[in-house]
């Protein structure tokens, strides 16, 4: 990673991959996919369905005690 002045906001700081983190980032994801796809391959897709659906209700939930506790700002920062 590199970190920059944000031009204009003397507060901010701009962080940016470099080479090396753009590729260490891919192999991550690349194995959460593959990782995800044996996890759940075997499960029907009304079960994943729901799944989804109540994980979508965590997160929402988890995204409204944020904003309550500490601004919507925060929420919108950690959940995009």
């Amino acid at each position: 990673m590199t970190r920059e002045p944000r031009p204009g906001d003397r507060r901010a700081i701009l962080v940016t991959f470099t080479e090396r983190g753009r590729t260490t980032a891919q192999v991550l994801a690349d194995g959460h996919r593959e990782l995800a796809g044996h996890l759940f391959a075997s499960l029907p897709t009304e079960a994943f369905d729901g799944f989804d659906a109540g994980l979508g209700h965590v997160v929402d939930r988890l995204r409204a005690l944020v904003d309550e506790r500490w601004g919507a700002s925060s929420a919108a920062a950690a959940f995009p």
